[in-house]
This record gives C-alpha cells, sequence and structure tokens, in this order.
C-alpha cells in the first residue's frame, strides 16, 4: 500500500544494497515485482536518475 501511495505521490521507493538471503526471500514473496531491488547505491542513483 505504501508503495502505491508514493506511485501516486510521484515519489519514489526503492531498496538498495540488501543481502542475498534478504533478496531472495523479497522476490519469493513477491515485493520484487512492486519495489525496485538494486544490488548497489550506483544502480539505485541510476534508476532515479531515469
Amino acid at each position: 500500500m505504501t508503495t502505491k501511495r508514493l506511485m501516486q505521490l510521484y515519489t519514489a521507493f526503492l531498496l538498495c544494497a540488501p543481502s542475498n538471503a534478504l533478496r531472495a526471500a523479497l522476490c519469493v514473496c513477491g515485493i520484487g515485482r512492486i519495489v525496485p531491488i538494486h544490488r548497489n547505491s550506483v544502480q539505485a542513483l541510476v534508476y532515479l536518475k531515469r
């Protein structure tokens, strides 16, 4: 719900540099389809600038 509301406000929400275990858990439960997950801060910044 938070991500949906942030998109309505044109505000970005993303995850940066989660551990491999956390990344896997987020993808299994479907969060990865809703919230962009980036391996590092450089990838996150590139994503935000597009």
